[in-house]
């Protein structure tokens, strides 16, 4: 399986290769910048001491506006504003002062992250002082706007992806609350973020706007529809949609990855990650929201759910067509891909009765697309998809356990063809096993 490395281990490796005459001493720079995902970091510096200070810069923002809101209603307007603003430009020039001091990078982000969150806070609480009254997303849009400013202006990636909590909430709130949906103003800071942090290459940013965009689709196709007046259920065709965007995300991903345009390529990498995690869950999740009767069906005289299932089906065929032509699947991987997004379908259209069968066919192509991550990620070193496959394959156990509990001559069969299904993934890891041995 292929070696991780850490920040330290890669700044290590092209030292020595400076060293050895291998690399050119002047590119340096551009080659540990290229290797981090456009991320330069100080050297020293964990991960996990970087993620606590950001953590704990939101506690002090949260524990400072806690201690005005027990004070609020003691003190004055101008005390109130002095704070407010002292707070945020406060944080702002420490910010700044540790970055123009070439301390560490985290430190300064971490000071930003303070600031912006007294930001969001101020523009709630001087509303509430001034008796302002307004469209609430409103003021949730101001916030991740000003971070989106503050990112670009500063480049900071905490601050995009904290921008990105805010635009999602807004739309959150318009879709969830007051019934739009699909929710399209959204698209337009998030394209601008997308451009920010793919043109920075600024790797968790990155994940963070793509996150962003499938938990967007989550809330205007599925979420906001059974909240608001629609019969309290989702229409099938956008349902159809959401359950196989992630799986056309992974496909994509795939072919992108490898991409010779280096931003190309970290969009295709976060799509081919967030895809692997998100694909099996959504398989997953397709029997349990038809069967709950959560998805309004059209009438069968309409025409249009077999032409949306056709295009989504031809999407689908399209883009594994795609990779398999790019060499980053084979044809055993194409047939899997497509009797996958032929299930789904065949479950989010509810074209089975009301039997046990949707809930089995919903079960076995999750256990094979499960399977199907394990083996992709052991034949291309890669650990996400096994950890993905792998976490997968023990959520629909469970799931299913549950689901047949009080039916023990059906757990029994679960359990006997899941039994043969492990010893079957055994197998052809030891297979790729001996062939690696073989191919060295």
């Amino acid at each position: 399986m292929r070696e991780r490395m850490n920040s330290d281990d890669i700044r290590r490796r092209v030292d020595a290769w400076v060293e050895n005459g291998w690399v050119v001493a002047a590119h340096r720079d551009d080659i540990l910048r290229d290797l981090r995902g456009g991320v330069t970091e100080a050297p020293g510096g964990s991960r996990l001491a970087r993620a606590v200070v950001m953590l704990g810069a939101l506690l002090i923002a949260a524990g400072l506006l806690s201690f005005i809101a027990a004070n609020w209603q003691d003190m004055s307007r101008p005390l109130r504003l002095a704070l407010l603003m002292g707070g945020m430009i406060g944080a702002l020039a420490l910010s700044g002062w540790l970055r123009g001091h070439g301390r560490r990078a985290w430190a300064s982000e971490a000071a930003l992250l303070l600031a912006l969150a007294v930001f969001g806070a101020a523009i709630m609480l001087v509303a509430q002082m001034y008796h302002i009254h307004g469209h609430y997303p409103d003021a949730l849009l101001t916030w991740g706007l000003g971070a989106l400013l503050a990112a670009w202006l500063l480049e900071s990636p905490s601050a995009l992806m904290l921008a990105m909590l805010g635009i999602v909430g807004w739309s959150a709130a318009q879709a969830g609350q007051f019934g739009i949906h699909p929710h399209w103003p959204f698209l337009l800071p998030w394209a601008a973020a997308l451009l920010l942090a793919a043109g920075r290459r600024w790797r968790h940013a990155l994940h963070a706007v793509m996150a962003a965009f499938f938990l967007w689709l989550t809330i205007n196709l599925l979420i906001g529809p059974v909240r608001s007046f629609n019969h309290g259920k989702v229409a099938a065709g956008p349902f159809l949609f959401l359950l196989l965007v992630p799986q056309a995300a992974f496909l994509l991903g795939a072919t992108l990855r490898a991409a010779a345009r280096a931003r190309i390529g970290d969009i295709g990498r976060v799509l081919f990650t967030q895809g692997a995690v998100i694909w099996p869950l959504m398989v997953m999740f397709s029997d349990n929201v038809a069967s709950h009767g959560l998805v309004r069906m059209a009438p069968l005289t309409d025409m249009a759910l077999p032409a949306i299932a056709a295009a989504a089906f031809a999407m689908i065929a399209a883009l594994s067509w795609l990779a398999l032509a790019n060499g980053r699947l084979r044809p055993g991987d194409v047939a899997l891909t497509l009797l996958i997004a032929l299930a789904t379908i065949v479950i989010a259209l509810r074209l089975l009765p009301d039997t046990i069968w949707p809930f089995v066919i919903s079960a076995a192509a999750t256990l094979a697309l499960a399977a199907w991550l394990l083996m992709l990620g052991l034949r291309e070193g890669r650990r996400l998809p096994v950890w993905a496959g792998a976490l997968a394959f023990a959520i629909e156990v469970i799931y299913v356990y549950v689901r047949l509990i009080g039916g023990l001559l059906h757990t029994a069969l679960f359990f006997f063809i899941g039994g043969l299904l492990l010893v079957a993934l055994a197998a052809g890891m030891r297979w790729l096993a001996a062939r690696r041995e073989r191919a060295a």
